[in-house]
């Protein structure tokens, strides 16, 4: 299918358009079409190319005509001469009547035009019509030769001498000139810049295959390198092992061979002995005496000096050491992954972001909350960002952000020296955008409240952003809620709070922490003598976890609430908590509820707390 079929045909029957209706998203079908494909949803017809464009079947015939299409393909069956005919439809036309606005055949031209009330109708061949102009609705007279410059109207002559008296005008003509040169160069700058971008795209898959091979053989022959000089080892090893162990086994085999001929030597003269003794005839025995004299020293003497023989000691040193030999050789084929920024040759805008951000330039809150940014959109808040001088507060809650915008957000931080509260709750962040946040916020001097509840962060994101939190001096409120943190992220938190002396609040609710995560944090709140709320409201911690906290609480003098609501903890702990609080003098809040303390230890809870007058307040 050529370019200019794509046009005018339709995406459904495939033919030329037929009363061409075009929807939201730009696409053009025929009226029948769209009502036909209506009875495969009953209720709505949705645009085929998935697209989400939908139509109520109540507006379909509301659908505005597409007339560019109209006139393309007016334009097309002009050229080609298949214009049917408006009265019959069976026949070319050849003629178009102005007055009428119709192409008709030259019979139906000549029948049609022959009643007196038509004989005086403007005909002129159809090929002539391209010259035709429009009459004018308000003066049907006049054709519409003008454009009115004030109104952007088409106007006639009786038009510029009556409602458009005094108004600056110009032919048609030199306003469509004009309109098709800056169109015509509007579309050459598109197609330059589209064919750029499509030979660095086909270059980038060109490197991207060329350095796939290069990595895929660089790693097979470092695996290969390295297989074989583990094999080399292994066979070397070996092959002294088994030298030495059939050294030692032949010496041993030797000592044996001596002990078995000795033994045998053994055997004969207690042989001998018996036979001598059966014959019962002392002077037998006694004539032998001087052998087994004989034989009893000489083997009393080879017993005394008897030792086996001195074998070939070894070890394997370092072989002990394989599992850290392990860990090197993993981090020499360490894998690393990471976004490449995207071209940002292609001009992008967006008009209204744009007119918003304006308006936002002399506020100092900016909020898009709840507005679908696409990276570019980013990267437009970010470029002004970098330049404003007056936002303190910026809220992109629930906009979809992604990790790619978020690098464009991380680089106007570094420059931006007035935001204080950062609102990212809810949207698309994982790690990578952790991490570029993370270095952004490394060494920022002004903002005071960061949220990133409800992204995909895991451990590893958290890793980055508590290496942050080592550094940072500025950032007092922290809200990681609702994400992936289990209890190697709570470690990384527990070892940026002992290093961390400016952090006030951190929200971890939740999360998948357990009692050792727990465990990590209660400890580092010993150390940490500034936070004063921690909130780990539905995670995953039992009674160790809630143990360690109790012990914490003994000694903590900052921390005024803590919320351990919808865990695991048991009536022990429950009651250990209230002991503590009889001591503890700073903690107000406490939050247990939804948790598994039974009524009784509730009310044993509440009984002694109102003895120490209520000083601290414990949701059950």
């Amino acid at each position: 299918m050529t370019a200019i079929e794509r046009l005018i045909n339709c995406g459904i029957c495939h033919r030329r358009l037929n009363d061409p209706r075009i929807l939201s998203c730009s696409h053009t079908y025929c009226l029948r079409c769209i009502r036909e494909n209506v009875s495969i949803h009953s209720n709505y017809f949705e645009c085929p190319q998935n697209d989400g464009a939908k139509v109520s079947k109540n507006f379909i015939g509301e659908l505005a005509v597409d007339q560019t299409a109209c006139d393309m393909i007016e334009s097309i069956a002009l050229t080609d001469g298949t214009i049917p005919c408006s009265n019959c439809d069976s026949i070319v036309s050849e003629h178009w009547c102005s007055n009428c606005i119709r192409s008709y055949c030259a019979k139906c031209c000549r029948e049609i035009h022959e009643m007196p009330a038509l004989e005086d109708h403007h005909i002129v061949p159809l090929r002539e019509k391209l010259a035709e102009f429009v009459p004018c609705k308000s003066h049907s007279d006049e054709k519409l030769k003008y454009w009115c410059l004030k109104c952007n109207a088409y106007v006639c002559s009786d038009c510029i001498l009556d409602t458009h008296q005094d108004h600056p005008y110009t032919f048609i003509r030199r306003i469509a000139d004009d309109l098709q040169k800056k169109v015509n160069d509007d579309l050459s700058k598109i197609e330059s810049t589209l064919t750029r971008n499509l030979t660095e795209t086909d270059t980038s898959i060109t490197k991207i295959n060329d350095e796939h091979q290069e990595k895929i053989s660089l790693i097979s022959n470092s695996m290969k390198f390295l297989k074989q000089i583990l094999e080399q080892h292994e066979e070397e090893l070996l092959r002294k092992v088994e030298n030495i162990d059939q050294d030692n086994n032949q010496l041993m085999e030797d000592f044996r061979i001596r002990l078995q001929n000795e033994l045998e030597c053994l055997e004969n003269h207690k042989t001998i002995l018996g036979i001598l003794q059966s014959s019962r005839d002392p002077m037998k025995i006694i004539r032998a005496r001087q052998g087994f004299i004989d034989y009893t020293d000489r083997i009393k003497r080879i017993l005394v000096g008897l030792r086996l023989p001195a074998m070939h000691n070894y070890h394997i040193e370092g072989i002990d050491q394989i599992q850290i030999a392990r860990e090197k050789i993993l981090d020499c084929g360490k894998f690393i992954e990471g976004l490449i920024p995207t071209n940002t040759n292609i001009d992008y805008s967006n008009q209204r972001l744009e007119s918003l951000i304006v308006d936002y330039q002399t506020k100092e809150e900016w909020s898009f909350e709840k507005r679908y940014l696409t990276d570019q959109d980013m990267k437009i808040i970010a470029d002004a960002l970098k330049e404003n001088t007056v936002a303190t507060k910026l809220d992109l809650s629930q906009c979809k952000i992604d990790d790619q915008g978020i690098q464009r957000l991380a680089d106007a931080l570094r420059l931006n020296k007035t935001l204080k509260l950062l609102y990212l709750h809810k949207n698309q962040i994982n790690d990578y955008g952790t991490q570029y946040l993370a270095e952004s916020l490394t060494y920022n001097k002004t903002l005071t409240k960061l949220d990133l509840s409800q992204n995909i962060i895991t451990d590893q994101g958290i890793q980055s952003l508590s290496n942050m939190l080592q550094q940072n001096r500025t950032l007092t409120i922290l809200h990681l809620s609702q994400n992936q943190i289990r209890d190697q992220g709570a470690q990384y938190l527990a070892n940026a709070l002992r290093q961390n002396h400016t952090l006030k609040t951190l929200h971890l609710s939740q999360n998948l922490i357990a009692d050792q995560g727990a465990q990590h944090l209660a400890n580092a709140l010993t150390q940490n003598k500034t936070l004063t709320t921690l909130n780990l409201y539905w995670n995953d911690i039992g009674d160790l976890g809630a143990e360690s906290f109790v012990h914490t609480l003994q000694t903590n003098n900052n921390l005024h609430t803590l919320l351990l609501s919808r865990n695991r903890i048991g009536n022990d702990s429950a009651k250990q908590f209230i002991d503590v609080l009889k001591q503890n003098t700073t903690l107000t809040a406490l939050s247990l509820h939804e948790n598994r303390i039974d009524q009784q230890t509730q009310n044993y809870g509440k009984n002694i707390l109102k003895i120490h007058k209520g000083r601290v307040t414990v949701n059950w």
